[in-house]
Formats: C-alpha cells, structure tokens, sequence
C-alpha cells in the first residue's frame, strides 16, 4: 500500500539507491497524487544537477499543491531557488 511505498521509497533513498525511490515514490504517488509528501520523496530522490524533466516536473508539482508545516517550510524555500 501507500505507506509501504513511502517507507521503501525513503528507505531507498537513504540508501543511495535513487532508482528504486524513485520508482517507489512514483508509485506512491499513483495512489495518492496529491501527497505532498510522496512529491517531495520522488523530488528528494532526484538527481538534481542532471536537469531531467521529471525531477523538475516532481519539484514543481510539490511546490504547487502549497506544502505547509515542518519540514514543509524550510524544504519549499530550497526547492524554489533550485528550480529557477
């Protein structure tokens, strides 16, 4: 279910081992897809020097569902300046 995603995806990232998080996170977010959450694991679980279209697309689609709370606020700030 969700949850176990969410708990491999952060797991794997953890790990170094972004292509399961990613596909974890990816799948969590088929579940839920306005998980604020599940966004900001499969953005997390980016390479974010590569510039591929998914990470930003995942860093965007977070940015717009307006995230709030810990760690939301200090996590949106960083995101925001790595996207422009």
């Amino acid at each position: 279910g969700f949850y176990s995603l969410m708990a491999l995806g952060g797991s794997a990232t953890w790990e170094g081992n972004t292509a399961l998080a990613r596909d974890a996170f990816r799948r969590a977010i088929t579940l839920r897809p306005d998980d604020v959450d599940a966004w900001l694991g499969r953005y997390e679980a980016s390479d974010r020097d590569s510039g591929d279209a998914d990470d930003r697309y995942a860093a965007q689609r977070y940015l717009s569902l307006k995230p709030q709370g810990y760690p939301h606020t200090y996590r949106v700030s960083h995101i925001e300046a790595a996207v422009r």
